[in-house]
């Protein structure tokens, strides 16, 4: 089966990011999986890269961060020397999103949004849809690690 380099997640709720790492690496979608929790310094990360072939295949990215958001990560991303829009796809992840919300998305040229936090079956799905990517959807098991309540 053929997976995707790298996906990264940018969300500034930590537990969020680790979450849909854990779920990526599950889900094997992916030889890598990398999480940032500010857009800052994925785009330092991005900035670093030399060859338009170590650039990620997806980024998933928070709209609503301190700092630098979404749209500006977008618009600074789409600006590097290696970013390629053909090789590279963008998605953002919201908690909520409004007709006005998805209107000012297609207007940044954006043509994936998703609801937060993704299952691993909507991860395959997702990278299925993207990528036209055959993947068999996992079911992840989920522990309950808080032991029975008297």
């Amino acid at each position: 089966m053929k997976k995707l380099n790298k996906i990264i997640f940018i969300d500034d709720d930590i537990p969020t990011n680790e979450y849909h790492k854990f779920i990526s690496v599950k889900a094997g979608v992916s030889n890598d999986t990398l999480c940032f929790d500010a857009a800052e310094s994925a785009l330092e990360y991005l900035k670093d890269i030399r060859s338009k072939y170590d650039f990620p295949d997806l980024i998933f990215i928070d709209i609503n961060m301190p700092g630098m958001n979404g749209h500006e990560f977008i618009d600074a991303v789409r600006g590097l020397p290696y970013f390629n829009e053909e090789r590279t796809e963008l998605a953002y992840l919201a908690t909520t999103m409004t007709n006005e919300d998805v209107s000012s998305f297609a207007g940044n040229g954006m043509k994936y949004y998703y609801f937060k936090t993704i299952s691993a079956v909507k991860l395959c799905q997702i990278v299925k849809e993207i990528f036209k990517l055959d993947f068999i959807d996992k079911r992840v098991p989920v522990y309950d690690h808080r032991g029975k309540r008297p």
